[in-house]
């Protein structure tokens, strides 16, 4: 017997059953927890509202130390002047910001589709999770098509320039082109941070983009949302949308003066259909009563040619041909409109007596339909256009 291979090979099956032993002994790594929501702050900044979003930016540091992120993630798309980049906000101790990557600014406006969609693409890559909510930062006037063609420079701003969302140095996106964008995707929430977005007409463009949409049908202060309360809500297990358009609206209510300004919606476009169907069964008995006194939205001192939103109840109600249609559309409306809410007044200018939180266009003859592309609007071809099918 050879002595030297008897005790190789004892001592390499002792060595072997160590191993063995070792790594059936061995805690297994625990795998890395998902991310539970991701919320994209798209956050066009270059215009007069780059001081504000610093502002923001520091009201969701303050948020994130405070509330942290419900195992989600923020990210921050920040368009400024000098540049384009996506941000993430830290739920550490000191709420830090970190640079995740840079974008081309000259030649390329945050207000293009192929922008938004790369941003949106990024963000899917490097914060994947199994929910995404969509927050959308800038100037905004609802449906108004008038958007990358005219839009002019804002020197006030209580005075907004003509279009749909957003504004990078005059160029800004349609809303057509917005839910060309965003029915890609699949985001549980659209909470517009601008002004005037809580209209029929953007509702129902954008209601295969999303479920929710959070609005104002108003103006709003530059300011806007106050991102450090409202992070808690947006990151609930299950978003709290209501509590959301609460903390905003109960902020700027307990105002006083020109401050005391908001007005917050929460739409669930999944019924937005059944609103559009009993809508167009009133538009089709094609009723125009005369002197008509819908409360408008818009604040005319502030530049506005024409009220381009109304509450949308009190003209249904108006052209409806019956009372029991007109009940029938309340019904619709309540599943549509989960919560509104708007001060006395706007800026202390415009006095609010109705806001049903929905607004919409009145088309009293077809060349108002031609008034800054109404005309190529879903909804009017869809539904209101059916006023005049007897006329």
């Amino acid at each position: 017997m050879n002595i030297r291979f008897t005790l190789h090979t004892i001592l390499s099956f002792c060595i072997t059953f160590l191993l063995l032993s070792c790594s059936s002994n061995e805690e297994p790594k625990p795998e890395k927890k998902p991310t539970k929501r991701t919320i994209l702050v798209y956050m066009v900044a270059n215009n007069n509202l780059a001081s504000y979003a610093e502002q923001d930016l520091n009201e969701m540091r303050i948020g994130a130390k405070t509330y942290g992120f419900n195992d989600g993630r923020l990210i921050v798309y920040h368009a400024s002047s000098t540049a384009a980049t996506l941000k993430e906000v830290n739920a550490d101790a000191e709420g830090t910001i970190t640079t995740l990557k840079s974008y081309e600014n000259e030649k390329t406006y945050s207000t293009e589709a192929e922008r938004m969609k790369q941003v949106i693409d990024d963000v899917m890559k490097l914060a994947p999770a199994q929910d995404y909510g969509l927050i959308l930062w800038s100037h905004a006037d609802a449906w108004r098509e008038t958007a990358n063609s005219k839009a002019l420079p804002i020197s006030n701003m209580n005075i907004a320039a003509p279009l749909s969302f957003g504004y990078d140095r005059s160029k800004s996106m349609k809303i057509s082109t917005l839910a060309n964008v965003l029915n890609n995707y699949n985001f549980s929430f659209i909470y517009f941070d601008c002004c005037h977005m809580a209209s029929v007409e953007v509702a129902y463009e954008l209601r295969n983009a999303t479920d929710y949409i959070v609005a104002s049908g108003t103006e709003l202060h530059a300011s806007g949302m106050p991102y450090n309360v409202n992070v808690k809500p947006l990151f609930e297990d299950v978003p709290d949308l209501e509590e959301a358009c609460n903390n905003t609206f109960n902020y700027y209510n307990s105002q006083i003066g020109i401050s005391r300004t908001c007005s917050m919606s929460l739409i669930d476009t999944r019924h937005i259909n059944e609103l559009a169907q009993v809508s167009k069964e009133i538009f089709k008995a094609g009723i125009f009563p005369e002197g008509l006194n819908i409360q408008s939205y818009i604040r005319l001192q502030a530049g506005f040619k024409y009220s381009f939103l109304n509450d949308m109840q009190q003209y249904m109600h108006a052209i409806s041909p019956s009372e029991a249609l007109s009940q029938q559309w309340d019904l619709a409306l309540s599943q549509v409109v989960k919560f509104s809410a708007c001060t006395p007044s706007v800026f202390n200018q415009l006095a609010i007596n109705h806001y049903c939180g929905i607004g919409c266009y009145i088309v009293n003859d077809l060349s108002d339909a031609l008034v800054d592309g109404y005309n190529q609007q879903s909804w009017w071809k869809d539904v209101a256009c059916h006023h005049f099918d007897n006329n």
